[in-house]
């Protein structure tokens, strides 16, 4: 479609060059015919075939039937694929050498080495009181140190003893203070809502 430009106005912006347009006005339009269309007004209709409809003059193909093979049917996952709402993943055994914060659904068998009292402090500036003790935990593999806070701390201290083995189920990793466990793993164990202590345990099992 041609058009007059009456002013434009060529301006430099950083390392881009923009050309602005502030009016235009079309002289002559041309319509051009692209192809040979076919009106469909008076087109004579397809009578449908077996297991097809017609909607507005349009032929629908049937949809592909589901079977046991082929490419639609294995789209679907099997039965024993599937995970049910609110099943928990099975959880594996991990040394404590291996325990990294990119792994899942693992927790870890160790015997309590060391048991620290439990602290209780006042923090006036959230105006709340705070409990912590710690553990070292040992599996042969390695040790690593364990945190306990607040609400677990008070939950479960007591039913910690030294020398027993527990399972610890779904706890958190965290880098390790290395400087105040004196252990050389890199990282720590922090118990947190959903974190479990199983046992005591036989050493056995």
């Amino acid at each position: 479609m041609p058009f007059f430009v009456f002013a434009l106005q060529l301006t430099k912006l950083t390392l881009h060059r923009v050309l602005v347009v502030f009016d235009a006005r079309v002289l002559c339009q041309a319509y051009r015919k692209i192809g040979d269309p076919v009106p469909l007004v008076g087109a004579p209709l397809v009578a449908p075939g077996a297991g097809q409809a017609v909607v507005d003059n349009a032929t629908i193909p049937p949809a592909p039937a589901l079977s046991n093979s082929g490419s639609t049917a294995s789209t679907f996952p099997a039965i024993g694929e599937l995970q049910l709402p609110g099943e928990q993943p099975a959880l594996t055994i991990t040394p404590i050498e291996d325990l990294h914060p990119s792994q899942t659904n693992w927790m870890v068998q160790a015997v309590i080495e060391q048991k620290s009292e439990l602290k209780t402090w006042f923090n006036r500036n959230l105006c709340a009181e705070h409990k912590l003790f710690t553990m070292i935990l040992s599996d042969g593999s390695g040790d690593i140190k364990a945190n306990v806070m607040n609400e677990n701390a008070e939950d479960i201290y007591s039913s910690l003893e030294e020398g027993k083995v527990y399972r610890i189920e779904n706890p958190k990793i965290i880098m390790a203070r290395k400087k105040l466990s004196g252990l050389i793993h890199d990282w720590e164990i922090l118990f947190g809502k959903e974190t479990r202590a199983v046992g005591p345990i036989p050493p056995d099992s």
